[in-house]
């Protein structure tokens, strides 16, 4: 039986609170269900609206892990080397959070805009040896031919004691035989982490570039052969995840169709699904779309999906009066059952391994919260 795993997506609203719906991804104990639909969701509409409501002031990065890393929406007119709460590392289940700054030696080029910066959160789970580590990525010399990228990190014990965390010296990484203009797919909840590893997939290039967060050295990673045969695999944006066992999965989608590549122990690749969603999706849609078609229909990015669930996305267009609008309508499919749910919440999404984090509640917990660290107004 599988571990139980929430997820919870926000009902939206004012500041896009994390709240009104919790999902239970896959098929874990009843227990765990009970506890994610009965105690966490309320819990964490009521701590994410409380202490000067949190979630208005800031926006969500990205999340792994059940913990959710916060930026500052408003600009902080501070000086940089006072501002220090920048970022917030949020656990909605304790409500503990921690403030930290801009990583200061990663200066992002406006030319750039975002599509090279990403952040990405380990946790205890991944045998860091503390509560937490956010990973600061500069991916902007993979654009310029450099084949370099820039590291800093930040931890929840680098500097506990003394009432703020610090970030670590800036790290140039070589990237070994890397070509030009080869960037992550999606920055935002790319990351796939195993053993320590960060794994992001790149565009352009169509391999994976690794990360040892303890070694401090990259890698690159082929991708299956047999991909070739689809023509449109750049533009239909596969995506990266965990299996529940922590293999390495690759996804694709191409019209109702997503195909499963599982990594091998000797880095090889093997094919090991194919998931028709074509009925399955027309029938969660039947009502809220007039015509599905499959070219709208995608993967949603987010990060480990380790649940055995994985995250669809529609986008739906229509009119409504004289102007066309637009929704995404997010689906949730269970790898082992096939079956298609429709979810109708939108916002900040987390995947959360309801027996590890009830354990680990204690080593975060330890770490400074919300009565120590105060947002700089």
């Amino acid at each position: 039986m599988r571990p139980g795993y929430g997820r919870s997506l926000s009902a939206g609203g004012s500041g896009g609170y994390v709240a009104g719906l919790v999902e239970v991804a896959g098929r874990g104990p009843p227990a765990a269900a009970s506890f994610a639909v009965n105690s966490l969701a309320p819990f964490v509409s009521r701590s994410a609206g409380g202490d000067g409501f949190l979630l208005e002031r800031y926006e969500a990065v990205t999340s792994r892990g059940g913990l959710v890393l916060l930026e500052r929406r408003e600009i902080n007119r501070r000086r940089r080397s006072e501002r220090r709460s920048d970022m917030c590392v949020y656990d909605p289940m304790t409500n503990a959070r921690v403030f930290f700054p801009f990583p200061p030696d990663i200066n992002r080029n406006p030319l750039y805009f975002s599509c090279v910066y990403t952040y990405v959160v380990l946790t205890a789970a991944d045998g860091i040896g503390c509560a937490f580590t956010v990973v600061a990525a500069d991916m902007s010399g993979l654009l310029d031919c450099s084949g370099d990228i820039s590291v800093q990190t930040i931890s929840s014990s680098s500097d506990a004691a003394g009432g703020h965390c610090g970030w670590s010296p800036i790290k140039l990484v070589r990237i070994h035989g890397a070509p030009p203009w080869s960037t992550p797919v999606d920055v935002g909840n790319a990351a796939v982490v195993v053993g320590g590893v960060i794994h992001w997939l790149m565009r352009v290039c169509e391999h994976i570039l690794t990360y040892d967060v303890k070694t401090g050295r990259a890698g690159k990673i082929e991708l299956p052969e047999d991909r070739r045969q689809f023509e449109n695999w750049n533009a239909s944006g596969p995506k990266l995840k965990l299996s529940p066992d922590g293999k390495l999965t690759l996804l694709f989608m191409s019209e109702f169709r997503v195909y499963v590549w599982e990594m091998l122990p000797n880095g090889g690749w093997k094919r090991k699904a194919t998931i028709d969603t074509e009925a399955g999706v027309r029938s969660q849609l039947a009502g809220e779309v007039e015509l599905v078609q499959s070219g709208k229909l995608g993967l949603m990015n987010f990060g480990d999906q380790r649940s055995g669930a994985v995250l669809l996305k529609y986008y739906h267009f229509f009119k409504r009066g004289a102007k066309y609008r637009s929704e995404l309508l997010p689906l949730v499919l269970d790898m082992e059952t096939e079956e298609i749910r429709l979810i109708k919440a939108a916002g900040i999404t987390y995947e959360v391994d309801l027996a590890s984090r009830l354990s680990a509640m204690k080593a975060f917990s330890s770490t400074p919260t919300s009565s120590s660290f105060v947002p700089v107004e």
